[in-house]
C-alpha cells in the first residue's frame, strides 16, 4: 500500500520541520519526495506554496527518492508529470538533515563534489569593515552587494533599507570573491536544491561549500577580479522606480536587472568548476540550470517585501539626496528614559547610562545620530560615542543633563538573556 501527502516543499528543507522528518523516515520504508515551485506556474490555482508530494509505501528495505526543484510553463503542465523522474538518495546524500531537491546522478556527482568543501561560514569573521549585504527574498536571483540598495524619501533624503543582512570578512579580497561565488548559477543551483526555495536564510549563506583559505592565489584573483565586475554590471545596469507606500509615502528605489550578469556569472561557474573538479557536462549542467525561467519574463516574480508598494511608477530620473549636514554643539546624546532612571541618576544613587551592543568592535565605533539613537553605521553621525561629552536624559517633558566623565566597555547580559557588549557612560 503506498500513502501519500501533498505537502508544502518545507518538509524536505527546513529546519521547523525535522522533527516531521525524522517522523516519516522509518525503516523498512520507501520514499518518494517531488518538489514544485509556484513560478512561472504553479502545481494549483490558489494554492500560493511551494509543494511537495510525498509518497511512502512499506519494503523490505529502506530508501528514498527525490525529484529535482520543478519549475514550469502553464503550457508545459500536460508534460509535468511524463517528465518527472526521481533519483534515489544515498545516505550520506543528506546535508543539514535535508533531503536535497535531486533528479538525477549527474546532480548527485555535483552535490557529493560540493560537500567535500568546508562551509563558508569558515571564512567570516565576526565583525569588519569588508561587509557584504544580501537580502532574503529572491526571485530567479538572490542578491548579493558591497553597498546597500539606495532607497531615496520624497525629499530626496537618504532612507535606510531594514531587510538587508550583513555578513563580514577578513579583507576586500575575501569579500569580493565570496560575491562572486554567492552570484554564480552554481549557488543558485545549491539554493534551490538546499532551501525552501522561498527565503535566503543564514543556513544557506553560511553552509554553502566553499573554503576560501585552500585557493591558490591566482584562482583567489580570478574571484575577487570577476566579483567586481559583476557587482559593476549591477550597478551599470540599475534604475530608479518610484513607489507609493501606504505607510511610508513616495520612496525611490534602486532597482537591479540581474539578467544583465548571467554572461559573468557563467564565467564564475567555469573557475568554481575547476575549483570543485566538475566535469563538462557537470558544468554544462549549471550553466543551464533553470536558464529559460531566469531569462524569460521577470514581471511575474513574486516579492516577499512587506510592506507591498500601491502603484509602481517609473522614475523620471535618479534624484539626487539632500545633503543633511549635522553640526554638534556640545555632543551631547540625548535618550528617552524612564522616571526612575532621572531619580535615581539626579539623586547620586545612579552614576552611570549603559547601553547594550552586540559586541566589543561595535561599541568602540558607535555612531549617535543628531536625535541621540545609538546606530551601527550612518554616513551622516557627526560623532562617536567616545566623543560624547555630555548627556540629556529625557522622560514626560523633564529632563536632567549631566556630564559624562568616562565612557568605558564591558560584557554583560541584555534583556534578552544573552551575552553583549555594553557602553557605560559615567557621570
Amino acid at each position: 500500500m503506498i500513502h501519500g501527502m501533498i505537502v508544502p516543499v518545507s518538509i524536505v528543507s527546513t529546519d521547523g520541520f525535522l522533527p516531521l522528518r525524522k517522523c516519516i523516515s522509518k525503516e523498512n520504508y520507501k520514499e518518494w519526495f517531488s518538489n514544485y515551485a509556484i513560478r512561472p506556474a504553479k502545481l494549483f490555482d490558489g494554492a500560493e506554496k511551494r509543494l511537495t508530494i510525498f509518497l511512502l509505501s512499506p519494503s523490505s528495505e529502506t530508501a528514498a527518492y527525490s525529484s529535482r526543484f520543478h519549475r514550469w510553463y502553464s503550457e508545459e503542465r500536460p508534460n509535468l508529470l511524463k517528465v518527472l523522474n526521481y533519483t534515489s538518495l544515498p545516505s550520506n546524500a543528506q546535508y543539514l538533515d535535508t533531503f536535497p531537491k535531486i533528479g538525477n546522478d549527474k546532480s548527485i556527482s555535483i552535490w557529493n563534489k560540493l560537500l567535500k568543501e568546508k562551509p563558508m561560514k569558515t571564512n567570516f569573521v565576526r565583525y569588519s569593515e569588508h561587509v557584504v549585504y544580501h537580502t532574503r527574498k529572491l526571485g530567479y536571483y538572490v542578491q548579493f552587494l558591497d553597498v546597500p540598495p539606495l532607497i531615496y524619501n520624497e525629499d530626496g533624503s537618504d532612507r535606510e533599507t531594514s531587510e538587508l543582512k550583513q555578513i563580514y570578512f577578513a579583507d576586500d579580497d575575501n569579500r569580493y570573491a565570496a560575491i562572486a561565488v554567492y552570484l554564480s548559477t552554481t549557488f543558485f543551483w545549491f539554493f534551490n536544491t538546499l532551501s525552501d526555495c522561498r527565503n535566503l536564510n543564514k543556513r544557506e549563506v553560511d553552509y554553502f561549500p566553499f573554503d576560501m583559505n585552500s585557493l591558490p592565489t591566482n584562482v583567489k584573483r580570478s574571484f575577487v577580479e570577476l566579483g567586481k565586475k559583476i557587482l559593476d554590471d549591477l550597478q551599470k545596469n540599475s534604475y530608479f522606480m518610484e513607489v507609493n507606500y501606504k505607510k511610508l509615502g513616495k520612496l525611490s528605489l534602486q532597482i537591479f536587472q540581474p539578467k544583465t550578469t548571467i554572461p559573468i556569472s557563467h564565467k564564475i561557474d567555469k573557475v568554481l568548476a575547476k575549483h570543485y573538479g566538475f566535469t563538462e557536462e557537470e558544468l554544462d549542467f549549471i550553466i543551464n540550470y533553470d536558464i529559460k525561467y531566469r531569462m524569460g519574463d521577470e514581471l511575474g516574480e513574486e516579492s516577499n517585501s512587506d510592506p507591498q508598494p500601491e502603484k509602481p511608477q517609473p522614475a523620471k530620473q535618479r534624484q539626487k539626496p539632500v545633503e543633511q549636514i549635522m553640526e554638534p554643539k556640545d555632543n551631547m546624546l540625548t535618550m528617552i528614559v524612564g522616571k526612575e532612571t532621572i531619580e535615581r541618576i539626579k539623586s547620586g544613587e545612579k552614576t552611570t547610562f549603559k547601553r547594550y551592543l552586540d559586541d566589543e568592535e561595535f561599541a568602540k565605533e558607535v555612531l549617535v545620530t543628531e536625535n541621540g539613537r545609538i546606530k551601527l553605521s550612518n554616513d551622516h553621525c557627526p560623532y562617536t560615542a567616545k566623543d560624547i561629552t555630555s548627556i540629556k536624559l529625557v522622560c514626560d517633558g523633564n529632563s536632567l543633563v549631566k556630564p559624562v566623565t568616562k565612557i568605558t566597555f564591558r560584557t554583560g547580559i541584555n534583556q534578552q538573556g544573552k551575552n553583549a557588549w555594553k557602553i557605560v557612560f559615567h557621570f
